[in-house]
């Protein structure tokens, strides 16, 4: 009979083989995804992959220090290979616009994007966020009947311009409030998908502004939908002339290839100065930035920050800006 020794042994032993084994599986198979999402971006499964190449490149590093230190060549170079593929997807597009210093006699203005989750019971603390950000105007996406009472009730007084388009349907509902006046208010539909556009007047020139809500691609069809969102966006944006603020939940990162599309179609910038994740909420640093304030060429960002939250799925974020001055549309 085996002592226990013996048998703890044994285990040890096919514990250490089948972890080798699958290390080895995964070693071969990660320079193919790489490469797949290189040459296959608009394909839904490589696009998710897409996704969280920050997380396949620290694995594809973990692995290959591993097989560094036990001298297998061959291992060594699939996981390099691997890295170097993953690592300019998203290097270059990760921290694309610099912030500017804010110019003396000009007028801040700032905004503020947050997903507050349509089955977050804690709406009380969300709200608070939303103040305690001083934000002239505020994006929120996901919002039913309840929550659209909550906020008129709890915002309204400092936040007295607004409109707003509660659903039931999860999870299109969406409101803009802001504290300078709202021109032209009203619900447009891209993708099949209620945004709300309006102007503001700063320093007597003409914003744009846009708020949205793409689908979140967790189904092929709904990635189609969140592309053909993108598209109808990028298709209204190009018709508008002069300043233009584009905020929301666009459930893309900032190195998809529909969403780099959309910028350069738009030609507007990203506020996004850091990695800045904000979804999902509770993996902090390590989740994926998906909520965006971008800025077209008449207006500069000065600041960028996000807005922690232990309560929705999503991370707020908040930018800061001013006027260049010189090229505005004035109304």
């Amino acid at each position: 009979m085996k002592t226990r020794k013996e048998i703890w042994q044994r285990i040890k032993g096919v514990s250490v083989r089948s972890f080798h084994f699958l290390v080895n599986v995964y070693t071969f198979v990660i320079p193919i995804l790489a490469l797949c999402i290189w040459l296959f971006p608009e394909v839904y499964f490589f696009a998710m992959i897409r996704s969280l190449t920050p997380h396949f490149a620290i694995s594809a590093l973990v692995v290959l220090v591993l097989h560094l230190f036990r001298n297998k060549t061959l291992l060594f170079l699939s996981s390099y290979a691997a890295l170097m593929l993953f690592i300019p997807t998203f290097l270059g597009l990760m921290y694309p616009d610099a912030i500017v210093e804010a110019k003396p006699n000009h007028q801040n203005f700032s905004f503020v994007q947050f997903n507050v989750l349509k089955h977050n019971d804690h709406h009380a603390t969300v709200i608070n966020k939303v103040l305690e950000s001083g934000a002239d105007i505020v994006s929120l996406q996901e919002i039913d009947t309840v929550w659209h009472k909550d906020i008129r009730e709890k915002i309204s007084a400092t936040y007295p311009y607004s409109l707003s388009y509660p659903s039931e349907v999860c999870c299109i509902g969406l409101c803009l409030y802001s504290k300078i006046p709202l021109q032209n208010a009203h619900v447009e539909f891209f993708g099949d998908l209620p945004n709300i556009v309006a102007d503001i007047q700063i320093d007597g020139e003409n914003i744009h502004v846009v708020s949205s809500h793409t689908q979140a691609p967790i189904y092929a069809w709904k990635f189609e939908g969140r592309n053909q969102h993108l598209k109808d966006l990028t298709s209204y944006l190009q018709k508008i002339q002069g300043a233009k603020m584009v905020l929301g939940d666009f459930n893309s990162v900032p190195w998809d290839k529909f969403l780099t599309d959309f910028k350069e179609g738009t030609k507007l910038n990203d506020s996004r100065h850091s990695y800045a994740a904000t979804f999902p909420s509770w993996l902090g640093k390590f989740g994926i930035p998906i909520d965006y304030i971008f800025y077209s060429k008449e207006i500069e960002c000065i600041g960028f920050t996000a807005i922690q939250s232990q309560d929705s799925d999503h991370n707020g974020i908040k930018g800061v800006y001013q006027l260049k001055g010189n090229s505005i549309v004035k109304k």
